[in-house]
């Protein structure tokens, strides 16, 4: 039995609760990330101002609604909700801190099986002995690079877009062997759907995957632009299932950076900061043989 000794309604006690999370990344013009502060929290957007620190591509395109994406969070609180019973003389915030802390967990937990798979990625493109130690997922990912992969131009590279005063971390640039020019690919730890109609798992791609990877290639000024690929993990198995490869039409990809430079206008907007430098503190930090667009 749960005796109610509570001071707040339950709209109070979910609204304490349910504080936006802190997960807004940053990077110097330099292209060094700037994620945390002194203290080891994450940095605030009034430190960001303070610093002249620039957006992630990522922080920028959250500004964007992701109708499915927001789906999906509020099933992992209703989980939550249906999972965790309040206990006795538990204060209804807590209860509803602690349920909304474990349907945040899920992404997590998701993003933290990326980082894995992403290391395997990386180690495997530079060309270090990498072991997939029998894991399947890091073993497709190794499998796709060996069958695909004829030059590495760049692996986990952070880029910083000098007109649109945004950065990122592209996964790599690559030749592959049946693309013609260069690849930005960006690998995706996903959960595959599985079809009834035939026993196969596909994955599904977004608008937001096309958009953050035609910021990546827009960041490098060399002719002709880089062609913009994703690469898939399934994570909805735990056996062996081939990477998918998915390679953009270069009209898509076009349309999309001006995508990014509308979501950015509309960041800036609502976030009442213009991330901005000088061509001179361009210059400083790249030198004068790269082309300035700012």
């Amino acid at each position: 039995m749960i005796i109610e000794t509570e001071t707040k309604t339950a709209a109070q006690a979910v609204a304490s609760a349910n504080r936006p999370p802190a997960d807004a990344h940053w990077y110097t013009l330099a292209g060094d990330p700037c994620h945390l502060n002194e203290k080891g929290k994450p940095t605030t957007l009034r430190e960001a101002r303070k610093e002249k620190l620039l957006p992630s591509i990522t922080t920028v395109l959250g500004i964007v609604d992701a109708k499915g994406l927001n789906i999906w969070k509020q099933n992992q609180i209703a989980l939550a909700v249906h999972n965790s019973k309040r206990e006795e003389n538990e204060p209804l915030e807590d209860y509803f801190r602690r349920c909304i802390d474990e349907a945040r967990s899920v992404p997590s937990d998701a993003a933290e099986r990326g980082k894995e798979i992403h290391a395997v990625a990386e180690a495997t493109l530079l060309g270090k002995d990498v072991s997939a130690e029998g894991d399947p997922q890091k073993q497709s990912v190794i499998d796709w690079i060996v069958a695909n992969v004829e030059q590495v131009f760049f692996a986990e590279k952070p880029l910083v877009h000098p007109e649109l005063a945004m950065a990122g971390c592209a996964d790599a640039c690559v030749k592959l062997k049946d693309v013609e020019g260069r690849v930005v690919i960006d690998f995706k730890t996903r959960k595959f759907k599985q079809y009834k109609t035939h026993p196969t798992w596909r994955a599904a791609w977004y608008t937001k995957d096309l958009r953050q990877l035609s910021f990546y290639a827009d960041c490098l000024p060399d002719e002709p632009a880089p062609r913009v690929a994703n690469v898939g993990i399934n994570t909805a198995i735990d056996d062996p299932w081939p990477a998918e490869f998915k390679l953009w039409p270069e009209e898509e990809a076009a349309a999309a950076i001006e995508d990014v430079a509308a979501a950015r206008v509309l960041w800036c907007s609502e976030n009442k900061y213009k991330p901005e430098f000088t061509v001179d503190e361009f210059l400083k930090v790249y030198g004068t043989n790269v082309e300035v667009r700012a």
